[in-house]
């Protein structure tokens, strides 16, 4: 017996630390997911990340049994003998993919809440290995505060949210550091399993390659030759994912995104791609060298940029990971200076990443716990000599205050560097504004139903199409000779363009394409991916185009030989032709001015003239061209906001839109706010987009349904009315809209004082007379 219970001790000895790390796996795993659900609920952790959104279709494709394989067709990695077929993906990491479209396939489908939760799983399961380190190199408050590091640690908690795949890279990567830091003498068995390891780290993350020169110089292989074993393992899991780029882009290592980066060098809002001329695919050392110029320029800019990098990690990370070399002789032992060294060899080589290319923080994310370790060890190394200090000892003298102490200061250090992450992590999820409802996703959605099932698409929304529609589209931007070369000319039979746009600032491109969005004119030039984050987004779903195949450059539409005159005298003649109320004739004018002189002022007459024939989808339109000629333009602002309200009363009308009007309703205050703070102190104008703002307000509360919650909105619109009145005294329509707010109030007396001004009875509804144009 007593032989038996020896043998349960010792098992249990030998198991207990095990066991208590698997449980604290769990609990990590566990407070992961529930971080990645508390983001997702708020749609923090919606997917707006378009690199995402495009991950997430190519793992359902996975999961669909149709291989690793995307339905967005980059005219970058095609030729013109290129099908027009799903083809092999070589824009993300292979690794992520594969787990992730097993995970997908076991759900049965692509669900955006499951990836989250996967991301968040994996997240805490990194928190706690980090903890675990930190706590076998330092003590148990360490391994306490680095867990906590990881969890705030704001990109962290951004990637977890989004259902980033770098979450893969992240956790794979701490556990090789882990194994690897934990583990002494490095044996050939051991050789394997770190190889393994970190070649999959690699092929969800390959700037972790970075550290095979560190395994590869270390001191701990017995035998030596043990370290050409991890070479050997590390090929054989890299191989096939070199041969696979070799074979489709014509180098071994690099995936497909490296021709994004070398290409997305100018210096410019939205990060526009350049577009190469060559007759084929290049590789990535002709574009370095074609490209060298831009990407030097690009380089002194992104220098501005990175301390935002610094920020998302939060600057106590930062510290501790510039101030570790300090302590390098201090930890004599290999498992403390094998950290070091990573991060010292990582860190350039991220950075000089960054530089080159662009700036994205969630390229740092799979050595963020490694930089937690560091900062936890370098603080509370700073505590240890403090107390080693004679004056910390003649204030010590009770040996129960040597023992508690020491730990006390560790921990209060630790709480300081973990409120210090913890508010960087604030302010990151105070900028991320929640996303109810994702524009690029309805409207790929609605083009998915709309387009028909045959033909070939091209679209500047490939991701969200692709995610839907499940057929091959053609992604833009494509230049003119790509599409020449490429035959896509023959190819292509529809393209779908998202009005977002016609915001784009950047040029003559840009303009071209706004020509062919309002004035009809022939595909020209190039399109960009606009696709931008939700709280800058201002096109709605019905404001998309879809075409037959684009008529071939130069063609332009036969213009009449009278509207060949200067634009002064063409806005003229607009001007006379509405006070007419010869319509189709100012639309033909103002047409005829579009195409001969396109800028903020021609466009923002042509959108007055749809406005008044309430044709509501083309002033838009026209609208938002002229705001992305000229971003300040507060009289587009206004008018645009406008037409948002005009579309939101009309859905209201009908039963069952009450939700999208509401959006609209949302469109049209962001605009007028927009309006608002650009306005002059010209009274006319000002009474003008003050009467929009309020009646935008007025609906906003009255269609809300918690009343106390949306009185401000009511009080607001009251404000901003009664200046319009003021400014404009005897005007119908802001009289008629005060007098309804006055109703709304309660306040009857009032009520009926603006509104018999208006010639209306209380709580009539009023026709749309359509927005009196406010000149620039």
């Amino acid at each position: 017996m007593l032989r038996r219970w020896r043998s349960w001790v010792t098992w249990l000895t030998t198991w207990a630390p095990v066991g208590v790390s698997a449980l604290l796996m769990a609990l990590g795993a566990a407070v992961g997911i529930g971080v990645a659900h508390w983001m997702h609920v708020r749609q923090i952790g919606a997917v707006n990340n378009l690199e995402v959104l495009d991950f997430l279709q190519v793992a359902a494709n996975v999961a669909d049994g149709k291989g690793l394989r995307t339905f967005v067709l980059r005219p970058l990695a095609m030729t013109a003998q290129t099908p027009m077929a799903p083809m092999t993906d070589l824009y993300h990491p292979p690794l992520p993919l594969l787990v992730w479209g097993a995970v997908f396939a076991a759900l049965g489908q692509a669900t955006e809440r499951y990836a989250a939760y996967l991301a968040g799983a994996l997240m805490g399961l990194t928190a706690t290995l980090a903890g675990l380190l930190a706590a076998r190199l330092t003590n148990r408050w360490g391994g306490v505060v680095a867990a906590g590091l990881v969890f705030a640690t704001p990109v962290a908690l951004l990637v977890s949210g989004l259902g980033h795949p770098a979450a893969l890279a992240a956790c794979l990567f701490t556990l090789w550091v882990t194994v690897a830091t934990l583990r002494s003498p490095w044996t050939g068995r051991f050789a394997v399993l770190s190889g393994a390891l970190l070649g999959g780290a690699a092929m969800a993350q390959g700037l972790a390659l970075a550290a095979v020169p560190v395994a590869l110089l270390s001191r701990r292989w017995q035998p030596a030759k043990a370290r050409w074993l991890f070479a050997l393992t590390l090929l054989v899991i890299l191989l096939p994912v070199a041969v696979r780029n070799w074979r489709w882009a014509g180098h071994p290592f690099t995936p497909q995104k490296v021709y994004a980066f070398l290409l997305d060098t100018r210096a410019f809002p939205g990060d526009t791609i350049y577009r190469h001329t060559f007759e084929q695919s290049p590789s990535a050392l002709q574009l370095t060298l074609h490209h060298l110029p831009d990407i030097l320029r690009k380089s002194r800019i992104n220098l501005q940029r990175l301390p935002q990098v610094g920020a998302s990690w939060g600057w106590w990370l930062v510290i501790g990971v510039l101030f570790s070399w300090v302590l390098w002789r201090r930890w004599a032992t290999l498992g403390q200076r094998l950290p070091v060294a990573l991060m010292l060899t990582l860190l350039p080589t991220v950075v000089a990443v960054l530089l080159f290319t662009r700036v994205d923080a969630t390229v740092t994310t799979f050595f963020a716990p490694l930089a937690s370790v560091l900062t936890v060890m370098v603080a509370l190394a700073a505590v240890e000599w403090v107390v080693a200090r004679p004056l910390w000892q003649r204030l010590t003298r009770v040996p129960v205050q040597r023992t508690l102490v020491p730990s006390a200061c560790s921990l209060l250090v630790g709480l300081m560097v973990l409120s210090g992450q913890g508010l960087a992590a604030v302010r990151l999820m105070q900028s991320l504004v929640p996303d109810r409802f994702n524009v690029a996703g309805q409207s790929a959605l609605f083009g998915a139903r709309f387009i028909p099932s045959k033909g070939v698409l091209a679209t500047d929304e490939p991701r969200w199409f692709a995610f839907y529609w499940r057929r091959p589209v053609v992604w833009l931007p494509c230049h003119l000779t790509d599409w020449r070369r490429l035959g896509l000319d023959r190819k292509v039979t529809h393209f779908w363009v998202s009005p977002s746009a016609l915001l784009q600032v950047g040029g003559e491109t840009d303009r071209a394409l706004r020509l062919a969005l309002v004035a009809g004119r022939p595909f020209m030039n190039r399109f960009y991916p606009v696709a931008l984050r939700a709280q800058q987004m201002i096109a709605m779903t019905p404001f998309l185009i879809a075409a037959p195949k684009p008529l071939r450059d130069g063609r332009q539409p036969v213009q009449n030989s009278a509207t060949h005159q200067p634009v002064s005298a063409l806005l003229k003649d607009i001007d006379r032709a509405l006070q007419k109320k010869d319509f189709a004739r100012a639309e033909r004018l103002a047409l005829a001015a579009v195409q001969q002189h396109p800028h903020a002022g021609t466009f923002f007459a042509l959108g007055n003239v749809w406005l008044l024939r309430e044709r509501w989808l083309e002033a838009a339109r026209a609208f938002q061209a002229a705001l992305g000629e000229a971003p300040g333009f507060f009289a587009a602002a206004n008018n645009l906001a406008w037409v948002y309200l005009q579309i939101a009363e009309r859905l209201a009308r009908q039963p069952g839109n009450d939700w999208q009007a509401t959006l609209f309703l949302r469109q049209a205050d962001r605009w007028a706010n927009y309006a608002l703070e650009r306005a002059p102190n010209d009274p006319l104008v000002l009474a003008h987009i003050l009467d929009t703002a309020g009646w935008v307000d007025f609906l906003l509360g009255r269609t809300s349904g918690n009343r106390s919650a949306v009185r401000w909105r009511l009080n607001r619109a009251l404000q901003r009315l009664q200046r319009a009145c003021a400014l404009l005294p005897d005007n119908a329509e802001i009289n008629y809209h005060l007098g309804m707010v006055y109703t709304e109030l309660g306040r009857v007396d009032l009520a009926q004082r603006y509104l018999s001004k208006a010639g209306k009875k209380q709580g009539e509804p009023q026709p749309s007379e359509g927005r009196a144009p406010t000149r620039p």
